[in-house]
């Protein structure tokens, strides 16, 4: 096995949990802006390596309208809301 980078020294050192959801997948912004559903699936596949295999994972929660409110105008989220199919 190789050494241990410092990358790999820090990493030992943090607690980290990767926290997603299926539906991320769905979300496709548009052309010019890195998030995309391709820029996910490569991060997935690289959190497959064992080198990752003891990341804490996690599936994420839908946030209540409380938690958006502290960082989000009632207004924008009126508008998402109105947009968005159920």
């Amino acid at each position: 096995m190789a050494s241990a980078t410092p990358l790999d020294n820090r990493a030992k050192s943090h607690n980290t949990i990767f926290i997603s959801h299926s539906r991320c997948r769905q979300h496709d912004p548009g052309p010019g802006t890195l998030d995309r559903p391709t820029r996910l699936d490569a991060i997935f596949t690289t959190l497959d390596q064992e080198k990752f295999k003891s990341l804490t994972r996690a599936t994420a929660q839908a946030a209540s309208r409380e938690c958006l409110l502290r960082i989000h105008t009632s207004e924008l989220i009126e508008r998402l809301q109105k947009a968005t199919p159920e």
